[in-house]
């Protein structure tokens, strides 16, 4: 089992945190709820200051999040507003407030805001309300009085009775529904004058409806920060999954910082999409370990849970760190709302690991020359649910997955950055997405024409842009099986499988540049499609790929998807800042901090996606570096330890051996 070594000082080694308005910066934490229930008797009756303190001196933690109110909407401490659980002994939430007030610890509460099971049913009328009418038994209406009536003065009385320091409001943005309540239907005929709301996709205004109801979400969420932010200065907000894969826009309300929690099974490569995605909102930001690993199942959700082993939630850490981020983990309280020392124990090592990298990779900025495109225009046009990815997020994980499994440094962005300066990338890469708003379209090409290259993949997306590609494509042939061949180099007698949409034909205009070929059978010598174009458009290019490749890819890793992705990416993006080869699975992440090159490597071995939990991460082995670099560095070490790397010049290169990576390390360039 691997992990690092203890440190003896590790109290006295962390470095303070820099205050932002009277709290800590979010960079570590540990989150606690358990959704407290009406069966919940005696909460509190093991929670004493004697256990705040041995979580706080066992983590030294900036943040604790315990839970006050779950998606059940009873309240896990003595309110005077709404549910309360049946019995209390004492009152446990003042407890927890009295010592991490004495340790100088932010103490935030996890409540759920939309979703409030007891809410809608003690009130019917609050409910947001299906197709047929019908109230939702979840769901509150973000039209209705329900954040006025109960929230508000909920998060209030924590605020000012309590003195608690934030809310991370769960159950918010992916609670919300298509709205047909009274609340609803009010406003949607006042904002379009209509008498009925439309409640089939084959609706001309299903469309706007959905983005009718969106806009009721946000709205509801600028409601409730604003009058916290006003009535409790200093109140920290944040809405779950709030401009995350959710909800891919660019940050309009004023929530103090972004997180949320990522998927519980297969974490480490929900982690590599998830804080992709946060990193490039530029707001404070942190992610969310589960503690345990479970599957849903839908008879009977955490059927079987298996704590995660320390190692496991190192690695799922450290993609989170290499990428500028805050990190924290959840453990569920026990039924009373005390904790349980056995996850204290296996979190330690984790405070340990994120504490020795903490002024390393905290707040550092991106330097990724490729970025993927997770399009707000095609989520929202192809989601069924408001801010819910489900499957519709799949071809984007599935294509980043591939590219960072190849070594790649890469960083996702959505519409809104294309409206800003993208210098700092020299490739986009838009994945199967087969609607694309017209901005979002001329920011592609613009990016383009003033000397990028966009790669677009899958025949939907090249579709919308087979104008520029000079390509006339054919009809789709159905859902089948083919073959990939890229036509280059050692990989040529290599074929990948795939599966999904194809084009019948594709048939190129002067100036296009064809590549790849797409085979019916397993055989280099029947017939063919052309895999891919390429074409020069202004400064920059504009290139396709006709075939599928993230969904499958997702579902069941392909060595050949991901070699053959690899040299097309490569070959579009001569000479690197970072080249990385390794026999390993290591991610490569490469950020700065001023004039230092920070090279994040990342040891993703050992992983099962079919298992729930492991314990050893085998040796990398040496990791091949070679750093693009106009000048001699003035030092080269690999962090944390300051263990100083020998380098060598080739041309305009510096190649650097990194012997092994243990869970995570940084090269470090000045």
């Amino acid at each position: 089992m691997m992990q690092p070594s203890r440190s003896a000082n590790f109290k006295e080694s962390k470095s303070a945190a820099e205050p932002i308005g009277g709290h800590r910066e979010r960079f570590f934490g540990v989150h606690f709820d358990f959704h407290c229930q009406k069966r919940d008797h005696k909460i509190g009756r093991r929670v004493t200051p004697a256990m705040v303190r041995r979580v706080i001196d066992a983590l030294q933690p900036d943040f604790i999040q315990i839970d006050c109110k779950g998606h059940p909407g009873i309240a896990s401490y003595p309110s005077r507003i709404g549910s309360c659980a049946p019995s209390f002994v004492g009152d446990p939430l003042k407890v927890w407030r009295k010592e991490t007030a004495r340790a100088g610890v932010s103490r935030v509460m996890h409540y759920s805001g939309v979703v409030d099971v007891e809410a809608v049913a003690a009130h019917p009328s609050w409910a947001a309300c299906r197709a047929d009418g019908k109230p939702d038994a979840r769901a509150t209406s973000v039209f209705g009085p329900y954040v006025d009536r109960l929230m508000i003065p909920q998060l209030l009385e924590l605020a000012k009775e309590y003195g608690v320091d934030g809310v991370w409001v769960d159950g918010d943005c992916w609670g919300a529904m298509r709205d047909y309540s009274k609340w609803s239907l009010a406003a949607w005929r006042v904002a379009t004058g209509k008498k009925t709301a439309p409640k089939t996709s084959d609706s001309p205004d299903w469309q706007h409806f959905a983005e009718f109801c969106r806009e009721g979400f946000r709205k509801y969420l600028a409601h409730y920060v604003q009058t916290l932010h006003q009535q409790a200065p200093g109140f920290q907000v944040a809405s779950n999954w709030a401009y995350s894969s959710h909800m891919p826009e660019t940050p309009s309300i004023d929530v103090d910082f972004l997180s949320g929690d990522f998927a519980p099974e297969n974490s480490l490569n929900s982690a590599r999409f998830e804080a992709r995605i946060l990193a490039t909102q530029g707001r404070p930001w942190d992610l969310m370990s589960w503690g345990f690993a479970t599957r849903w199942s839908s008879d009977e959700p955490y059927k079987h849970r298996a704590p995660k082993t320390s190692v496991q939630l190192m690695q799922e850490a450290a993609v989170v760190l290499a990428l500028g981020g805050g990190y924290q983990c959840y453990f569920a309280q026990k039924r009373d709302g005390s904790i349980s020392d056995d996850d204290l124990r296996r979190y330690r090592p984790v405070a340990e690991f994120c504490s020795q990298r903490r002024e390393l990779c905290f707040k550092t900025d991106p330097a990724s020359e490729i970025a993927v495109l997770y399009s707000t225009s095609g989520f929202y046009r192809q989601s069924e649910a408001l801010f819910n990815p489900g499957g519709v997020s799949n071809d984007s994980r599935g294509v980043v997955s591939a590219l960072v499994e190849s070594g790649l440094s890469v960083d996702i962005i959505h519409d809104g950055h294309l409206a800003r300066g993208l210098e700092q990338y020299r490739v986009i890469i838009v994945p199967e997405w087969s609607f694309l708003s017209k901005p979002c379209r001329l920011g592609l090409l613009r990016f383009a024409r003033n000397g990028g290259t966009v790669l677009v993949i899958g025949v939907g997306a090249c579709r919308l842009f087979s104008k520029e590609l000079g390509v006339k494509i054919g009809p789709d042939v159905g859902s089948t099986a083919q073959y990939w061949s890229i036509d280059s180099g050692a990989s040529k007698a290599d074929l990948a499988g795939v599966l999904g949409v194809f084009a019948k034909s594709i048939r190129p205009a002067r100036g296009t540049k064809l590549f790849g070929r797409i085979f019916a059978e397993h055989d280099f010598g029947g017939d063919f499609t052309p895999a891919g174009a390429v074409r020069k458009l202004g400064r920059g290019s504009i290139a396709g790929l006709f075939l599928p490749l993230g969904k499958r890819y997702l579902s069941g890793r392909s060595v050949g998807v991901r070699m053959h992705l690899k040299s097309v990416v490569e070959g579009l993006l001569p000479d690197p800042l970072v080249q990385m080869q390794s026999r390993s699975p290591v991610d490569l992440t490469v950020r700065r901090r001023g004039e230092k090159l920070l090279i994040n490597l990342i040891n993703a071995g050992g992983i099962d996606p079919a298992g729930f939990t492991w314990d050893y991460i085998p040796p990398s082995g040496p990791v091949e570096l070679r750093v693009r670099a106009a000048t001699d560095p003035k030092h080269v070490s690999f962090e944390p330890g300051n263990i100083p790397l020998s380098w060598r010049r080739e041309s305009k290169h510096l190649c650097i051996t990194v012997p092994d990576v243990g869970i995570h390390g940084v090269v470090t360039i000045e």
